[in-house]
Formats: C-alpha cells, structure tokens, sequence
C-alpha cells in the first residue's frame, strides 16, 4: 500500500516511492548509502470504522461497521550503489460487521502477498521503481488458484530540489475493472515547518511542531480487488455472484499526531470520517455502497 504508505499496492493512483525524498517535518534524515548495505521498512496498523448506513439495493438498508488490519515488510540490499531488489511480504484484511439479514456481502475481504521488485536510481535525481505483489486474494473461505492475482506499479520520481520532489507512474491489476491506470503526485517542502504531501494513496498537509512530534490533515484512498468463493452467490438467490469479483473501494479525510519516539521509527494516531465505502460487483452489474462514518487508526511505521 506506498507512495509513502500501505496501500498503494491497490491504490489505482499511486507509485509508492520514497527516496530519494526531500527531508520533510514527518521523515528521519536519509541515510546515506557509504552508511549502510541494507535498508528495511516496516508497516502495522490496525483502524475501526463505526456503523455506516449502507445500501444493499432490493434488501434495503442496513449498517456496516469495519475493521482493518495491516502488515508490510521490505528488505533492499544494496546490490550496487544504483540498483536495490525489494524483497518482502504483505497482509491485509477488513472484517466487516454485518446485519442478521442476509446480504450479499462477505464477513471478510483478505489479501496475503508478496512484494518483488527493485529501486534503480539514475543521476542524482531520478529513481525508477518496478513491483509486482503476486499473491491470493479473497474472502478466505474457498481459497484456491482462482484467487492468485499479480497488481504491479511502475513508477518514476525526479528530484527537483532537496524541497520538491515528482512522481509518476502507472498501476496495473488484470482484475480491475480498468486495468491500467496512470498516477502523478508532488512533495514540496514550502516552509521549514511545512510540507505538502500531495501523492496518492495518503496526501497530507504536514505540520513540525517539535522535531520528534508533527500533525496533519490530509486524505487517504484505500482499493483492492478480490474474488470471493465460488459459491458465495447461492446463499443469497444470486448465483450471478459465484467468483465473483469485488472492486473495493474507501475514501477517508482526517488529522493525526506523528511521533517519532527514536530515529527511523514513528507511531502515529489519527481520526476523521470514512467518507464513501464501495464493494463494487463490476461483472456481476451490482454495487452496494455505504454512507459516511466515523473512524479511528493508529499505526506503527519504521524505516532504517
């Protein structure tokens, strides 16, 4: 999930890129390459989203509450001071709690992956990054080859200055309803205290308030695709629903606190509202959409 975070592996308008990035309130100081041979980042996170009123078309209206689970692991060896292979593994899940009704939702929307690619620098301003996460994704309840999917991002970042950075790139998911889709961003550091992370899937307004506590605001898209059981329809009359497959989409605003309690590593603690939540049936031609809610996350982020 990163063009500085978790999701861009889904995200449809992201490329997780995030060096060599102008040194902004919520980042550590880079290291520099003579100082190290092998680099790692690491991700958890865990958020709940409260009851949302969600529509289910012919079987009305019901609420929705969401839990979501995240894990992201990467080593880079550096193989040669231009080209560092990434190497690691991901998890996510969102358990959704559902009505006694039956509705044509599951319980469980899950990916398990790995992450394989590498980072190639040329010059002093620009870094390519190619990354493919073959890996299963569904509902986890009738798990076989049919859910093996392989999204993958390519992207490019040029570094305009140690204060503004450019990114572009494109994602491509055979199992989304537009398979490729392009995607472009900015970090501009405008002020000392100031940073505009505008780059898809989490753009923020960052604010230092001391050296180890910054906040902000900011947005964050969160997608995936997944292919539920083969018989998952049959329970609710809608054998049209059988492997089929779910485009998942949230759109989130709110604010947080970053602190980094030591070099390289940063927990943060924020809030806001779940704007929008689709589970989006796209070949199957239904779509069940959910109103706004309120959310809470916390996150454990860690980069050296």
């Amino acid at each position: 999930m990163l063009f500085g975070s978790t999701a861009f592996a889904e995200d449809p308008l992201s490329v997780p890129l995030q060096t060599p990035p102008p040194q902004g309130p919520s980042q550590s100081p880079p290291l520099q390459k003579s100082d190290i041979s092998i680099s790692q980042e690491a991700t958890v996170s865990a958020s709940a989203t409260g009851g949302a009123h969600t529509s289910f078309g012919g079987n009305g209206f019901h609420t929705v509450s969401e839990q979501e689970d995240f894990f992201h692991y990467v080593v880079s060896p550096e193989v040669t001071p231009t080209f560092l292979p990434r190497i690691g593994v991901e998890w996510q899940r969102y358990s959704f709690g559902l009505p006694d009704t039956h509705v044509p939702l599951p319980n469980t929307l899950q990916s398990v992956s790995a992450v394989l690619g590498f980072d190639y620098s040329i010059g002093d301003h620009w870094l390519i990054r190619l990354e493919a996460q073959p890996g299963i994704y569904g509902d986890f309840y009738s798990t076989g080859s049919q859910n093996f999917n392989v999204p993958v991002i390519l992207g490019g970042s040029y570094l305009v200055n140690e204060n503004l950075q450019m990114v572009l790139g494109v994602s491509i998911d055979p199992w989304r309803k537009i398979p490729v889709l392009p995607g472009a961003g900015v970090r501009w550091q405008f002020d000392p205290k100031w940073c505009l992370d505008f780059i898809l899937p989490q753009p923020r307004l960052e604010y230092e308030v001391t050296k180890d506590l910054h906040t902000y605001i900011g947005a964050e898209i969160q997608t995936g695709t997944y292919r539920v059981g083969p018989t998952f329809g049959n329970q609710f009359g809608q054998p049209g629903m059988n492997g089929a497959i779910i485009e998942y989409t949230e759109g989130r605003a709110g604010g947080g606190l970053s602190w980094k309690f030591t070099p390289g590593f940063n927990l943060e603690a924020e809030g806001g509202m779940m704007l929008e939540r689709s589970f989006d049936y796209s070949r199957a031609g239904d779509r069940v959409g959910s109103d706004p809610a309120p959310y809470c996350q916390i996150a454990f982020k860690a980069s050296y």
